[in-house]
């Protein structure tokens, strides 16, 4: 029976990591993605502004060959971008045998960051605002709902005691450890995965609202 506890205990961790691992995935990359789009765009207000005449209005557009290259050559920065960032993302995150899944995602993403590039505006000023607060909201909206839904919890927590648990099984048929010793160190890892589990759920977003409604 407790063999059972036990066997059933890693399967659900399997279930979790491979239901949370997408959304992990896709979560935790999102964020890098916005804030490539508003560190540079930041970055160019910064400038503008310690660039600025100080007799005049301070005005983004003072970069004239920032306002060129937006403007006159817009469709050709974009299909720059889209290319030179799936490469990377590829590089970097799609070398494994799930290469197509990881593949999508990151197309997702890349889809996700476009509409600043795709504003249909003149004035530089407008888009380059438009950059920065996308891009924040997409690394802020991001993380909050990682947060909340604890994605990357869930996986990386699954991940962690499903290699727990294969190493005192490994101890215990190396001889290692003795039936009971190993029974007992199934026992502390179980009392400690459902003690993080209950923090999570009652430190999660929904619960704080919850108590501040009262609910």
């Amino acid at each position: 029976m407790t063999i059972d506890i036990f066997a059933n205990k890693k399967e659900k961790l399997e279930k979790s990591k491979k239901s949370s691992e997408s959304l992990h995935y896709f979560f935790r990359r999102l964020p890098m993605m916005g804030a490539a789009l508003f560190l540079p765009a930041l970055l160019v207000i910064l400038f503008s502004y310690l660039a600025a005449p100080k007799d005049k209005p301070f005005d983004i557009s003072h970069f004239t060959w920032v306002q060129a290259v937006v403007l006159k050559h817009n469709v050709v920065i974009c299909a720059m971008y889209i290319t030179a960032m799936a490469v990377v993302l590829m590089l970097i995150f799609g070398s494994s045998k799930d290469w197509f899944r990881k593949l999508c995602l990151n197309l997702a993403i890349l889809l996700i960051s476009l509409p600043p590039f795709l504003l249909p505006v003149d004035e530089l000023a407008h888009r380059i605002m438009f950059f920065f607060f996308w891009g924040v909201m997409l690394t802020l909206l991001s993380w909050q709902i990682n947060r909340t839904f604890g994605y990357t919890k869930i996986w990386a927590r699954s991940e962690y005691y499903l290699q727990l648990f294969a190493i005192v099984d490994y101890e215990k048929s190396a001889g290692m450890l003795t039936e009971q010793a190993a029974h007992n160190k199934r026992i502390a890892l179980l009392e400690s995965l459902e003690k993080e589990i209950y923090a999570d759920t009652v430190g999660d977003t929904f619960h704080l609202w919850e108590r501040i409604t009262n609910r």
